[in-house]
């Protein structure tokens, strides 16, 4: 059943509006929010409203940051979802073709990577993390990293500041 909304000024009721809600959503006069009018705990097919938004917040992804390689091959872009479990946010570097001949994978494994930019030759990718050991001083701090793109090669932690890491850029001959 549905029921119309009607709304008050000064305390005089003013005629329905026409968009319409499930009584089953908290209107005013429900004693405690998330019930019914009659007090029993509100639901959507079975699911309380908790487990709906866990459920929809879960299922958050974005995508964020592309950096297209110099040669115009691949991109690599920042992918954040939400980890329910810990309660946070996760974010890690992923690259793809450009082409789209194949899915993007993810390459960092960090909890909170970002900043991923392209060295001019094409060969490094650098992006920034907070890497710390988990509960130390060094979680809170950001660090800077800088890994192989293509060749073998593993990604070597170039800085780590607790302050933070600003915008990232390669000199013309490459270097940091």
């Amino acid at each position: 059943r549905f029921a119309p909304i009607v709304s008050s000024r000064n305390g005089v009721s003013t005629a329905p509006r026409a968009v319409l809600f499930p009584e089953s959503v908290p209107m005013r006069g429900s004693v405690v929010p998330g019930l019914d009018r009659a007090g029993r705990a509100a639901t959507v097919g079975g699911m309380s409203h908790r487990e709906i938004a866990e459920r929809v917040i879960g299922n958050i992804v974005s995508a964020s940051a592309p950096a297209v390689s110099p040669d115009g091959s691949h991109v690599a872009f920042v992918v954040r979802r939400v980890d329910l479990t810990e309660n946070t946010y996760v974010s890690q570097i992923w690259l793809g073709p450009t082409d789209g001949a194949e899915p993007p994978r993810a390459i960092t494994s960090g909890r909170s990577d970002g900043q991923p930019t392209w060295s001019h030759d094409g060969r490094w990718l650098a992006f920034t993390s907070r890497r710390g050991a988990k509960g130390s001083d060094q979680e809170s701090h950001s660090t800077l990293h800088l890994m192989p793109v293509g060749g073998p090669g593993e990604v070597r932690t170039i800085t780590t500041m607790p302050d933070g890491i600003g915008d990232l850029s390669f000199s013309p001959d490459d270097s940091m």
